[in-house]
């Protein structure tokens, strides 16, 4: 028996179109709904079992096409996780993960609609976070974490660039004192290279700093680039970041002394020494410069010039403990000398005559050395160890005089 199909009119078919619409909307809604729901349980009860569902339902809001593009589901998302790392079941639980997933999904909020009704907490979230990570990675270097320092710096700098780009700043006002406290892409710059380095990456630690200091050649910049290029084994490079350093900030002392040390390594104490006067005309006062050309002068034998700086040196600090070495060995140098010269001599009574005169001379080399080196025992005890076995041994020459 054939049954007839019943026919719906137009009206019929619309209300039930609109009660399909509606059925599925409230289905969608009820699931950012449940997540908000549960998450406000667990607030107020701190019960773990709860706040999983509050992630499930919150995912699957995400998933949906419907929820999936609202800046609202977005922001509980962010809640949700953000939660999730700040209240973790246990110290092990922790997950850095679900921070950076709070952070993402405040970010996507922001994105998804910039004016909407929580945009200034989602914002004040991302910030919280920025300065976590960026206190990580300070923590992370003075542990001497450097990969993990770097990795999170990296982070920071990622929030950093998505707050620019939505007129923002990583920065906030203490409410009692007023002042700002603001992260800035060269702060991080700085700890990015610096973290790179000590992390063994120099590639990228240089490749950092060339851009650094080529937008904003400073001396430092180009120092530390010598000095890195000079750590990889490229002392080409090393060279000609000198030389660029010297030619764009000729009169910048560091530069100077890293350019002095490069000639002092290549043997080449002449070209040395012409760096040193042009750095001491320009600092005359640098006891750290009036010590190298001493010791400088005195490697290629000139004990004169030796000694004539290292006492500048003490009319600028006589407490200088490396200038009273210093003049102690130039003394102690010059007695050797004139040993060398008694030693040389035959045993007729000329030569016998000379050994005296030589061994006066002698003494009064020994006499002038020792109250330098007994000034080194007093500034600092025992910071050289040769320095009480010279004492001793010319006591014992001056008690046999």
């Amino acid at each position: 028996m054939c049954h007839k199909i019943q026919l719906f009119s137009m009206k019929q078919l619309l209300f039930i179109a609109i009660i399909s619409l509606q059925m599925t909307a409230m289905a969608q809604g009820l699931k950012l709904s449940s997540a908000k729901s549960y998450l406000d349980e667990f607030n107020r009860e701190n019960d773990y079992a709860v706040l999983e569902k509050a992630r499930n339902y919150i995912d699957q809001a995400i998933a949906d096409p419907k929820t999936g593009i609202k800046s609202e589901t977005w922001y509980v998302r962010g809640l949700i996780y953000q939660t999730s790392y700040d209240k973790p079941q246990s110290a092990a639980q922790k997950s850095v993960t679900d921070a950076q997933v709070a952070v993402e999904s405040f970010e996507k909020a922001i994105e998804l609609d910039p004016k909407f009704e929580n945009r200034a907490n989602a914002v004040s979230y991302v910030k919280q976070a920025g300065f976590r990570f960026y206190n990580d990675g300070i923590d992370f270097y003075q542990k001497k974490e450097y990969v993990k320092s770097y990795e999170t710096f990296e982070k920071t700098k990622t929030i950093l660039q998505f707050l620019v780009k939505n007129g923002e700043t990583l920065s906030y006002v203490n409410k009692d004192t007023k002042q700002t406290t603001e992260v800035t892409n060269a702060d991080l710059d700085k700890n990015l290279m610096i973290t790179a380095r000590n992390a063994g990456m120099l590639d990228k630690a240089i490749d950092m700093l060339t851009k650094q200091n080529t937008a904003n050649p400073t001396a430092e910049g180009f120092v530390t680039l010598s000095t890195m290029y000079k750590e990889k084994g490229d002392k080409v490079k090393a060279r000609e970041m000198i030389q660029a350093g010297n030619t764009a900030f000729p009169n910048d002392i560091n530069l100077l002394i890293l350019d002095i040390q490069t000639y002092l390594d290549e043997k080449k104490e002449d070209q040395a020494i012409d760096k040193i006067k042009k750095a001491t005309e320009l600092d005359p006062t640098n006891t750290v410069l009036q010590n190298l050309l001493g010791t400088t002068n005195e490697k290629m034998g000139k004990l004169d010039e030796a000694k004539l700086c290292f006492e500048k040196v003490l009319s600028l600090a006589p407490d200088d403990y490396n200038a009273n070495y210093n003049l102690g060995v130039n003394y102690n140098t010059r007695a050797n000398e004139v040993i060398k010269r008694m030693n040389a001599l035959g045993t007729s009574a000329a030569d016998n005559k000379k050994y005296e005169l030589l061994k006066t001379e002698q003494i009064k080399f020994y006499s002038l050395a020792k109250p330098y080196f007994e000034k080194c025992e007093v500034i600092s005890p025992g910071k050289e160890e040769s320095v009480p076995r010279m004492i001793k041994a010319i006591n014992a020459a001056l008690s046999n005089k």
